[in-house]
């Protein structure tokens, strides 16, 4: 605000007005300053007291502080040294665990091998056991085998040797031509009479037999390839419990060989345990019985065309025949398989590789013809069935294969030395 005196126009003289002005503001900042210093002071010594009064209480609070804060830091230090102790135990104890299972892993792996083998061990000493229970009973057949062959060569070695003790070679010799002519006699006896004739020689004179099979073996020794060997290994192939019948066996070898299949074999002379003597064109088996019937070298007689029919008899339908001739006997070999195939076989394969043999192999057709026979010829009498047939010339085609049977196959004689 503004003095009156300056509003209304009047004012003081300019030297009187401002001094006077100046010196009341500045007394006035004086006394200010004074009350202040005076407040100050009293303030400063209020706090002062205030201070004395206060002052050991609040140290002590302090100290205390400090005290119970060191406290609560060493005991906060201690628990986290436990912490620490124990997680550092705690991680020892895993570190141990894990040393013992990482020492452990091998062993029990070595042992978890350990067991694995003992298994495998075991498995193959029983697949042994019963690998060497099969040898032995193997062993034991060849050996019986064996023994009965080296039997059979001890008793004509034997025989031979008793003979010849005491002869010169000049006798020796004799003897050996003798023998020679006494085979070839045989020989031709077998391949010029007919089977039923031969079956009653040899069983008037089972010596005979055992000449005739001496003699037969010095010829094979001088075969490059006997065809019983190529047939055994051909029958080995088949399944267990074949039936298998094997005529003019002699010493019946597939017999002895063969162990799966069931071998019967026939000759005019028993040889041994695994032969049954029998005329071959009178069989003792069943008709369609057998899977497989062989003729080895067998084809003797002048009937052979009746073993063959008797053969077809007693095989089952679809069964094989295997036939092994020497090649010289054979006239015309595809009018013989022609000949065969009029007596329902059917022609599957022929070997003529070998210079010296034929095989031939056949498989059994039912016979139709024989079938239509007995159904035409039912409830006829002997003398009508007789009169038929000859008006149809059943009688006369049957004796024409018999003569072209003859006339295909010829004798395997063999000449003087």
């Amino acid at each position: 605000m503004q003095p009156f005196f300056e509003t209304s126009g009047w004012s003081l003289p300019s030297n009187i007005a401002p001094q006077n002005q100046k010196e009341s503001s500045k007394k006035n900042k004086k006394d200010d300053d004074l009350k202040e210093s005076k407040a100050t002071k009293e303030a400063d010594q209020l706090q002062a007291q205030l201070a004395s009064l206060n002052g050991p209480t609040s140290s002590q609070n302090k100290k205390n502080n400090n005290k119970n804060n060191k406290k609560k830091r060493a005991l906060e230090d201690k628990n986290e040294k436990k912490q620490h102790e124990q997680q550092n135990k705690k991680a020892k104890k895993e570190i141990k665990q894990q040393t013992i299972e990482k020492q452990t892993e091998p062993n029990n792996k070595k042992n978890q091998q350990k067991k694995k083998l003992q298994e495998m061990l075991a498995k193959k000493k029983q697949v042994n056991n019963n690998s060497e229970k099969n040898k032995d009973n193997k062993q034991q057949t060849s050996k019986k085998q064996s023994t009965n062959k080296v039997e059979t060569k001890v008793v004509s070695v034997k025989k031979a040797v008793d003979l010849d003790d005491g002869l010169t070679p000049l006798q020796r010799k004799m003897k050996e031509k003798l023998s020679g002519a006494r085979f070839r006699w045989l020989n031709e006896q077998l391949y010029t009479t007919p089977g039923k004739q031969s079956y009653e020689l040899f069983q008037d004179k089972p010596e005979l037999f055992d000449e005739y099979h001496e003699g037969f073996r010095h010829q094979v020794e001088s075969w490059p390839v006997n065809p019983v060997d190529v047939f055994i290994e051909q029958l080995k192939k088949l399944p267990k419990g074949t039936i298998i019948a094997d005529l003019g066996c002699g010493d019946a070898m597939i017999a002895q060989t063969l162990t799966k299949q069931k071998v019967l074999s026939f000759d005019l002379i028993a040889k041994n345990d695994y032969v049954t003597a029998c005329d071959i064109t009178k069989l003792p088996l069943e008709a369609n019985s057998v899977d497989v019937v062989v003729f080895s070298l067998s084809l003797m007689g002048t009937n052979y065309l009746d073993f063959l029919k008797e053969a077809h008899r007693v095989l089952k339908v679809g069964g094989e025949l295997k036939i092994a001739e020497v090649v010289s006997r054979f006239t015309d070999l595809d009018a013989f398989i022609n000949l065969l195939e009029n007596l329902n076989f059917e022609f599957v394969d022929k070997d003529d590789s070998n210079k010296m043999f034929v095989m031939l192999y056949f498989e059994k057709q039912t016979n139709f013809e024989d079938e239509l026979e007995g159904e035409i010829l039912s409830g006829l009498s002997k003398t009508q069935k007789r009169s038929l047939k000859k008006g149809a010339g059943i009688n006369n085609s049957k004796s024409k294969l018999q003569k072209k049977a003859q006339q295909l196959l010829k004798p395997c004689l063999y000449k003087k030395r």
